[in-house]
């Protein structure tokens, strides 16, 4: 069916949020597989398993660059874990979760408002700020890490709870 365009779509503060829910959930997604894809890169080396610009290297960076968002956290998490926090690993996946439901099913309920007249309910504000918190704290640490991998410099400066807040309420309002 198409999209039925009536009063029930006309709800531009919530697509406004859902819009800048969708640029966090892009920057989350494209920080942590560059710098996931970074570490393993310098593990790959590390191993000895081909030389940097070899052809051993290019093909596993280009089998790195071609990973979807949950694999390559799985795959970090079985090449790191005995240097990673486990709560790290919880985090990515959460965010990662988050990431899917703002991608895929936040504005499922409203394109089924759009077939009836009737207004509806069209998400719950509670479970969509709880998934916020997800993403933004996720991207707040791979922004971390990519800081810190490129920089060579303590990130401890940036504050984390006040990140993750700003992030809320820029979606939010």
């Amino acid at each position: 069916m198409w999209l039925l365009i009536n009063n029930n779509l006309n709800n531009e503060p919530f697509l406004l949020s859902a819009g800048k829910a969708l640029c966090i959930c892009q920057k989350f997604e494209t920080t942590c597989k560059d710098i996931l894809m970074l570490l393993s890169s310098a593990k790959f080396i590390h191993d000895k398993r081909g030389a940097l610009l070899s052809d051993e290297y290019i093909k596993n960076f280009n089998d790195l660059i071609k990973r979807q968002l949950g694999d390559s956290i799985v795959d970090y998490k079985k090449d790191f874990a005995q240097y990673i926090d486990p709560s790290e690993i919880e985090i990515l996946i959460k965010g990662k979760n988050s990431r899917n439901y703002i991608c895929h099913d936040l504005l499922k309920d409203l394109i089924a408002a759009s077939f009836s007249e009737k207004p509806k309910l069209i998400f719950d504000n509670i479970v969509f700020k709880e998934h916020l918190r997800n993403i933004a704290l996720a991207d707040y640490m791979v922004s971390r890490w990519s800081y810190e991998f490129q920089e060579q410099s303590s990130g401890d400066f940036y504050d984390k709870e006040n990140y993750v807040k700003n992030i809320i309420n820029w979606v939010i309002t």
